[in-house]
């Protein structure tokens, strides 16, 4: 058992999540080395500012654009969009170790295969024609019962294809999926590679080690950061403990938190870096780094919630809310709004955390950390709303004003 104070925890956390020297991956196999190493980062839709995989890793990355994640899912294909903690992205090596994922869909629409064996031959009939089908390119209006709710025959198909291994996303325009054979999508040596957990035991502890990684340092307690493994904390438990007699993770005490933390055994390393950063960065709603808000609020002493599904009138912030570090901690929060017409980014709101000085090193942070977002971003000015008091903004206009 190692102790450490909650203040190393939140140094190491941020540097394992590569945040506390943010926006320094450079490379495509940079980008695709950290993905790897944490597992998958979490993709949602909504694109209020920019979808969350975007903005998890503009603050990661030197000069990111979205064209960066296109590229390396649909035309290097070093990263797939796969179901892991909801939706995600994660790196094509994974895809033999979701085998029994797989076969637990394939024995779950065995029973209709029946009732959508037509329609099967019709995708698979198009795709060899046209490369790629979408949900709109499969004919017939049929309504069928669907996971959520009653839905086009076409899509309950495709999306069953794709959860089965059949189909991979071939591209997306906008939110709207188009599918390809994965046989032709993946390399031969990756798709026809064998499960490489023989038993459920092996998958259950590479799964549990998945997650914990995912983190950087995790405990068995329920949260977010366990969504779709579909583990009891009981088989967790029997998982952590194979693991820790294999010595690929280590038990860790925080000072003052009763409940025992894992992380990654190669991550120690990590643990034992000492150097010092004082940069800031916008964290995404869905980031890794707060998947478990519980955890965060014990090391961190930082609530966070992501309002979007909240009521308008019971929510404390606003509806799209960005977490800001700098340095070791959490400062604040900020509502950015995106006026695409004018490419004019908007700081709506803003709050501060307790007890934040503001000095110049912090100042030139923010700086920094404004600067890089409005260039992902692609705007051409970042101004301040006329609902805050200007003077203690005046940073605001200080951040480069970027000329395309």
């Amino acid at each position: 058992m190692i102790n450490i104070t909650k203040k190393e925890a939140r140094q190491y956390l941020l540097r394992y999540q590569n945040l506390y020297n943010p926006r320094q991956l450079k490379s495509d196999e940079e980008i695709v080395g950290f993905i790897k190493k944490i597992g998958c980062i979490q993709y949602d839709p909504l694109s209020k500012i920019a979808r969350n995989a975007d903005l998890v890793l503009q603050s990661r990355c030197n000069n990111y654009s979205e064209e960066t994640l296109y590229r390396l899912l649909y035309e290097k294909r070093e990263l797939i969009d796969g179901w892991d903690k909801n939706m995600s992205i994660w790196s094509v090596k994974d895809w033999p170790y979701f085998a029994k994922k797989r076969t637990s869909y394939i024995n779950r629409f065995e029973k209709r295969a029946n009732e959508f064996n037509s329609v099967r031959k019709e995708i698979i009939k198009k795709i060899k024609e046209n490369g790629y089908i979408s949900s709109k390119d499969v004919s017939g209006n049929q309504k069928v019962d669907w996971s959520w709710a009653p839905t086009d025959i076409g899509r309950a198909v495709l999306e069953s294809m794709y959860h089965c291994g059949e189909l991979l996303i071939h591209h997306k325009k906008g939110t709207r999926k188009y599918y390809g054979l994965t046989e032709k999508l993946l390399p031969a040596q990756i798709f026809n590679k064998p499960d490489p957990n023989s038993t459920l035991d092996n998958y259950n502890d590479w799964y549990v080690k998945r997650r914990i990684s995912a983190v950087g340092l995790l405990w068995n307690r329920s949260g977010d950061a366990w969504l779709g493994s579909h583990l009891k904390k009981e088989d967790r438990t029997h998982s952590i403990n194979r693991l820790l007699k294999k010595d690929e993770i280590t038990a860790i005490q925080v000072t003052d938190i009763e409940e025992i933390f894992y992380l990654p055994k190669k991550a120690l390393l990590i643990l034992n870096d000492k150097e010092r950063h004082n940069e800031a960065a916008l964290i995404a709603p869905l980031d890794n780094l707060i998947w478990d808000r519980k955890l965060i609020s014990r090391i961190f002493n930082f609530e966070y919630k992501w309002e979007v599904y909240t009521p308008a009138k019971e929510r404390k912030y606003g509806y799209y809310v960005l977490p800001i570090i700098y340095g070791n901690r959490f400062v604040g929060r900020c509502e950015p709004i995106i006026d695409r017409k004018s490419k004019e980014l908007i700081i709506n709101n803003w709050w501060w955390e307790k007890d934040i000085k503001i000095d110049q090193k912090m100042t030139e942070a923010l700086i920094r950390c404004f600067t890089d977002f409005g260039k992902f971003l692609n705007v051409g000015k970042i101004s301040i709303s006329s609902t805050l008091v200007k003077k203690d903004f005046k940073w605001i206009g200080d951040c480069v004003k970027l000329k395309y």
